[in-house]
């Protein structure tokens, strides 16, 4: 989906403001996990080559910007702003059955939101942003005809990125939500913080560090990445080795890793 719209970078991402005495707050709409992550990338047929011929994910017909991973998942790619975010990944993106409803629910919450819920027809999204300035989204979308059949990847299991504030993460996640805290011991080595999406198996991940010149170097190394969840990790391998990787971490055209898990619906690393 297109970037967030400029007015929102000037608002707080979470804020504190509480509904008025005695007015009940709306349900929370259901969450289906993980929808999309977006990339920026400025050698647009590199990624189209890694994305649709190394990873054998298939090219939306209609939007050559768009990637099917399974019916309901994908990848997608944009031009950066300018001047260029150290940041590679434009947004992660949540699947709901209700945007409206959610777009109601996270404003009833404190949580800064675009102004409206965009699209039409069996599409719509809008954009919000955690305490850090991560952008992500809600989309509701109808399911993705002719999926991959062939890929390397059945899944887009889970999305990292790098943050400032660790009481405002779980209160968005946690609180707001209502993704579920994995144990660190699920994690061993890892030193991010990992909530489970809610009503799904799909994962996102944080490290917590301070605003700084540190901070953007980990947003454009290994800070941020996404992940892969694959029935068979040593098919996978010779799969890309066939395309030029030669072991170690795989990382895109544009230098963000990329991550591939054992298990098709798992909650811990499998390998990069």
């Amino acid at each position: 989906m297109p970037t967030l719209h400029p007015a929102i970078l000037l608002l707080p991402a979470v804020l504190l403001a509480l509904p008025a005495s005695g007015q009940s707050l709306p349900a929370r709409p259901a969450i289906a996990g993980i929808s999309h992550v977006a990339l920026y990338t400025r050698a647009k047929p590199a990624m189209q080559r890694f994305l649709g011929t190394v990873l054998g994910f298939r090219q939306d017909p209609h939007l050559d910007w768009s990637y099917h991973i399974n019916a309901t998942q994908g990848i997608e790619v944009e031009p950066p702003p300018t001047p260029a975010p150290a940041d590679r990944v434009a947004h992660v993106a949540f699947a709901t059955p209700d945007c409206e409803a959610m777009h109601a629910y996270l404003s009833a919450r404190g949580v800064a939101v675009e102004e409206r819920v965009n699209g039409a027809g069996a599409t719509h999204w809008f954009g919000f942003r955690d305490a850090a300035g991560n952008p992500f989204e809600f989309v509701q979308t109808a399911a993705f005809r002719d999926p991959p059949q062939d890929a390397v990847a059945q899944r887009l299991a889970e999305a990292g990125f790098v943050v400032t504030d660790a009481a405002a993460e779980a209160h968005l996640f946690g609180d707001v939500l209502g993704f579920r805290r994995l144990p660190a011991a699920k994690r061993p080595g890892l030193g991010r913080v990992a909530w489970q999406v809610s009503g799904s198996t799909d994962v996102v991940a944080y490290t917590v560090m301070a605003p700084g010149p540190r901070f953007a170097a980990q947003q454009a190394g290994a800070g941020n990445y996404y992940a892969f969840a694959v029935a068979d990790l040593r098919a996978a391998h010779r799969r890309l080795r066939a395309e030029g990787w030669h072991g170690g971490v795989l990382h895109d055209p544009e230098g963000t890793r990329v991550v591939l898990l054992r298990r098709a619906a798992s909650r811990e690393r499998g390998a990069e």
